[in-house]
């Protein structure tokens, strides 16, 4: 074959059909390609964050101060929020951490404690955000102590959690944001017809 029929041949319809369709396939699949690469990138480095995220909030909670019965909650801030309650009950596979929060004095203005992330001893976090209110016209005794609660993962107990007090009519910055740990926390078990006595 003479080396202007190979010419002819290399210029045939077939030849260009199959030059077009390697066209089409680098065309969309380069920027393909290029799209695949970025989002992985951008997932590998927001799982990367997530992980940095949650082992340094990890360090906090174990760095917080201890509480239990009869301390302050809070340092620092215009009212004593004093833990008079601290348990955790169980009931078959019901499992609840309840708090309760009393203030020492009637306040003169709103208050608000904002209770975020609770975290467990086998390191889950819940996130099921509790607060207290007390307002500025509360006058009785019976006004000061207020009871939060928790769904807890059966088995399992609360280790710590993150704090935050707001007074006045500012409730968007905080007095105080807080991570405190809570000290030996007893279980009570409850039998299928035992009812709560308030203890």
């Amino acid at each position: 074959m003479s080396e202007q029929e190979k010419r002819e041949n290399d210029t045939s319809p077939t030849s260009m059909r199959r030059l077009v369709k390697w066209l089409l396939i680098l065309g969309v699949g380069v920027p393909i390609l290029v799209e695949a690469i970025t989002f992985f990138g951008l997932v590998g480095r927001h799982v990367s964050e997530s992980d940095e995220e949650q082992a340094a909030e990890t360090q906090v909670h174990a760095q917080a101060p201890e509480v239990t019965i009869g301390d302050d909650l809070l340092s620092s801030t215009p009212m004593v929020e004093r833990v008079v309650k601290a348990r955790e009950w169980a009931y078959g596979e019901h499992w609840a951490f309840e708090l309760t929060i009393a203030l020492d004095s009637l306040p003169g203005k709103a208050y608000r404690i904002v209770f975020d992330s609770l975290r467990t001893k086998e390191g889950q976090l819940i996130a099921d955000q509790k607060v207290l209110k007390w307002e500025a016209g509360d006058e009785q005794e019976e006004d000061l102590a207020q009871t939060v609660q928790w769904i807890m993962p059966p088995g399992d107990q609360p280790v710590s959690v993150r704090v935050r007090a707001f007074s006045g009519k500012d409730q968007q910055r905080p007095l105080k944001t807080q991570y405190v740990t809570f000290g030996k926390i007893p279980v009570q078990i409850r039998s299928e017809h035992e009812e709560d006595d308030g203890d």
